[in-house]
């Protein structure tokens, strides 16, 4: 068993090692502080203003999720872990950021319908494919890609261009000693859509498919209708004249009356005894009664009274119009920024004829 003076000997021991752990304790504390003051830089007012802005949205943040959290348990009685709602509120937040800042690539880009050249990756072409019955020189028309591959055949009399995967073709057909001439619908592989024979007896029966609408104007039997792109018809033929699909609606006539229809079949305007196609989301009609013009919008509706004695199309929001043997201008409302009667002729109709 140790002795007194051994106790003491040990107790000393121990006091000195802890007096040298203080003092080099001390020293690297000092070290340290030394080292702070030998590397600190003054933070310029860009970061400093950088880390306010963040450290405000920090807080924000935390602010809210925190009044979320508050209000999930106040309705639904249950407590949701706030490091969850921070993490959906941190994200609905750069999702909006990131749309604020690509809003301004978005602004004054006007709606225009684009047409590809090569639709579907295909654009109809021409080639020499040998010498007819007459020793003639024959020439037929298939589709080729960009690279120049023919893709279908030339094997058609015309071609259309490619819409929503699918073409106008026109092709010869002999049966029993005669021959006649027809067009039908392709896919992109050169395959019928459908067994729809639209038989040719004097004007082109087809017309391209609209791109509101995706119908396609046909004539069967000299009336006129709509199929879709399944080469179904979606609008019988029925209308003795008919136009393409614009801004929704479609100009066609039945007997005496001109009207204008929707994608379904449904007149949706009154009565005329004339009609242009629908321009700029305007359409000039001609009253029956008077003879006098105005125009409707793409829902049917009379919205510039039929006043006036002839009328453009609207180009740009505005259409000239003449009352007498003067010349004006109206804009989309109908209010008049030229005014009738002032001038017999005006230079700006080049630009609406």
């Amino acid at each position: 068993m140790a002795n007194k003076k051994q106790v003491e000997e040990m107790v000393d021991s121990l006091d000195q090692e802890n007096l040298l752990d203080k003092e080099e304790a001390q020293i690297e504390t000092k070290a340290i502080r030394i080292g702070d003051k030998t590397t600190v830089k003054k933070v310029n007012k860009f970061d400093l203003f950088f880390i306010s802005i963040w450290s405000f949205i920090c807080s924000a943040i935390i602010k809210l999720s925190s009044w979320i959290c508050k209000g999930i348990k106040f309705v639904f009685k249950k407590e949701v872990p706030q490091k969850y709602v921070i993490a959906v509120v941190a994200t609905i937040l750069i999702i909006l950021l990131i749309a604020l800042i690509t809003a301004p690539f978005k602004v004054n880009v006007t709606k225009t319908e684009t047409l590809e050249l090569y639709s579907s990756n295909l654009i109809a072409v021409q080639k020499y494919v040998g010498v007819d019955k007459y020793n003639n020189p024959s020439y037929k028309w298939g589709y080729a890609n960009k690279n120049g591959d023919i893709k279908i055949n030339c094997q058609y009399e015309e071609a259309m261009d490619f819409r929503y995967k699918v073409a106008f073709v026109k092709l010869l057909k002999e049966s029993n000693g005669t021959s006649y001439y027809y067009w039908t619908l392709i896919n992109t592989k050169g395959k019928p859509v459908s067994d729809l024979e639209i038989t040719v007896t004097g004007e082109c029966p087809v017309q391209q498919f609209s791109s509101d609408t995706k119908l396609a104007r046909i004539m069967l039997s000299g009336k006129y209708g709509y199929i879709n792109t399944k080469g179904k018809i979606k609008i019988d033929t029925i209308y003795d004249n008919a136009g393409m699909f614009i801004d929704g609606l479609a100009r066609v006539q039945e007997g005496g009356n001109v009207y204008f229809i929707n994608s379904k079949g449904k007149q949706v305007s009154d009565n005329y005894q004339n009609a242009r196609d629908m321009v700029e989301e305007r359409a000039a009609v001609q009253q029956r009664d008077s003879g006098k013009w105005g125009f409707v919008n793409n829902k049917g509706e009379l919205v510039i009274k039929t006043s006036w004695d002839e009328v453009s199309d609207f180009y740009n929001g505005y259409a000239a119009v003449r009352q007498g043997e003067t010349y004006g201008v109206i804009d989309s409302k109908g209010n008049v920024v030229v005014k009738v009667g002032l001038f017999k002729n005006l230079n700006i109709l080049e630009y609406f004829n």
